[in-house]
């Protein structure tokens, strides 16, 4: 019986030991090379689903860059050329005049030259009441150039209601220029 014993013993042990063996040399490496293909489909698959938002962003983009050129176009049809820039100091002493205020000096500074436009800044002091200065800057704004008023300085003069304001503002023009 002894020796019954210790073969079923030595059975067990070597059953064991192979399951032991099997489980070390075969089953984990092969649980991990699974666990490691399952991370690299994980991987692929965010890879794919941020491919389709990717097509979504490049959509919206193209749209943007649409509506951006649309914008532009329509710029550059009220934008003043450098030819009528030398007219638009007196269309600014005209809206002065039609506000109701009295233009005095009116200085045009040196053109400032950028990648794809021009600037041209330039002041102006006008006199009148508050109302009147207020109608003048409410009229330069809506014009259809793109103006850019960049100060304004108000004054009373004397003891009168009447009001002194320099202005200074920049009028934008399309560059003939080396631009896209």
């Amino acid at each position: 019986m002894k020796t019954k014993r210790s073969r079923s013993w030595i059975t067990t042990v070597a059953i064991s030991g192979g399951a032991l063996a099997f489980a070390f040399f075969v089953f984990l490496p092969i649980q991990r090379s699974i666990a490691k293909l399952r991370a690299e489909l994980h991987e692929q698959r965010d890879f794919v689903r941020g491919a389709a938002t990717v097509d979504a962003t490049i959509a919206e983009l193209e749209q943007r860059k649409k509506e951006a050129t649309k914008i532009v176009a329509a710029w550059q049809t009220y934008a003043p050329n450098e030819h009528a820039m030398a007219t638009f100091i007196g269309t600014v002493s005209e809206l002065a005049e039609e506000a109701g205020v009295k233009a005095g000096r009116i200085t045009p500074r040196d053109r400032e030259t950028l990648a794809s436009l021009s600037r041209y800044p330039a002041e102006i002091s006008v006199e009148g009441e508050f109302q009147n200065i207020a109608r003048f800057l409410a009229s330069l704004e809506r014009r259809p150039e793109t103006i850019w008023i960049t100060k304004v300085d108000l004054h009373p003069i004397d003891k009168s209601t009447k009001l002194r304001c320099e202005v200074a503002f920049t009028v934008f023009t399309d560059f003939s220029g080396d631009s896209d």
